[in-house]
């Protein structure tokens, strides 16, 4: 009788050399595979799973390749509900970002509003711990903590997912001073689990978990970098010699081109980032890091 290999969610028929690694894989005690009670889907832990789901991650080129790869990461690590958000820059004023919550997920269909409301997400007692705190933590422990203002029925997060049977998880706080943004990931096992079901997957796959949420947090923040408004080499070279303090009038002498097109361009860079001036252009210009890129060899200005 032929037997088909395994599949894993969102990667495929696993390798045999990866399936007979499996077979005899032990590491810090935890069983290789584990049978989810909730489905003929099975979950595996192991660093050979980390290393398929980080290759993912951090390939993924836009945010839907991104979140697949991490939506199927955590789900092949026993989560099959994730909610992610995070926002980024925050030490800068909100007129000149104009940043906007990242939001994605799984969960029901009912929790569409709360994806397209960053300020209702952003009271729910989730994010307010995340904002607040470092590490992780479990929603038994979050809503002992925090029982009043999670279960007085202000918190229509909270409200829902309770009433989804989605309130046993736990919560991922990815607060980053060098990024200058805070995010957050819960996530559920299933809907009707128990908050002994998430502690039991926890305890199996957290450091797998927790290191694929970083990089995924980081990698959001480059690909969010690297879909900022681009701009064309003369952009760029133009701002580059505002951002030294030159004028109009100066820039198009040391270019060789009129004053009416060194105007153009400052418009068209400053159109780009959505900027109400050439400083905020220059401004977002530098966070996206496309001033002053070019090899030394080429003269950039002085």
């Amino acid at each position: 009788m032929r037997h088909n290999p395994p599949i894993r969610p969102g990667i495929g028929p696993v390798p045999r050399q990866i399936r007979a690694k499996e077979k005899n894989f032990s590491w810090q005690n935890r069983p290789a595979v584990i049978q989810c009670t909730y489905s003929s889907v099975s979950y595996h832990s192991g660093d050979f799973m980390l290393s398929i789901y980080l290759q993912r991650v951090i390939d993924s080129a836009t945010v839907a390749d991104l979140r697949a790869a991490y939506l199927d990461a955590m789900g092949g690590l026993g989560f099959r509900h994730t909610l992610y958000a995070a926002r980024f820059l925050l030490t800068l004023p909100a007129a000149l970002s104009r940043d906007k919550t990242e939001t994605y997920g799984n969960f029901p269909q009912e929790f569409d509003p709360l994806l397209k409301d960053p300020d209702l997400l952003a009271r729910s007692v989730w994010l307010r711990w995340s904002a607040r705190h470092s590490g992780t933590i479990s929603t038994r422990n979050l809503y002992q903590d925090r029982g009043k203002s999670a279960q007085d029925g202000s918190d229509k997060a909270f409200v829902l997912a309770r009433r989804l049977g989605l309130e046993a998880g736990q919560v991922i706080s990815l607060r980053d001073p060098v990024l200058h943004g805070q995010g957050a990931v819960l996530l559920i096992p299933f809907a009707g689990a128990t908050h002994d079901d998430v502690e039991r997957r926890w305890a199996v796959s957290h450091q797998e978990i927790t290191a694929l949420s970083w990089v995924m947090h980081l990698r959001m923040a480059g690909i969010r970098q690297n879909g900022a408004g681009q701009l064309t080499p003369r952009q760029r070279e133009v701002l580059e010699w505002s951002s030294t303090g030159k004028t109009v009038t100066e820039i198009g002498t040391i270019i060789g081109v009129s004053a009416a097109t060194i105007e153009k361009h400052l418009r068209l860079a400053r159109n780009n980032f959505a900027a109400d001036s050439t400083a905020q252009a220059v401004l977002k210009a530098h966070l996206s890091r496309q001033l002053f890129t070019r090899d030394p060899s080429n003269n950039p200005p002085q």
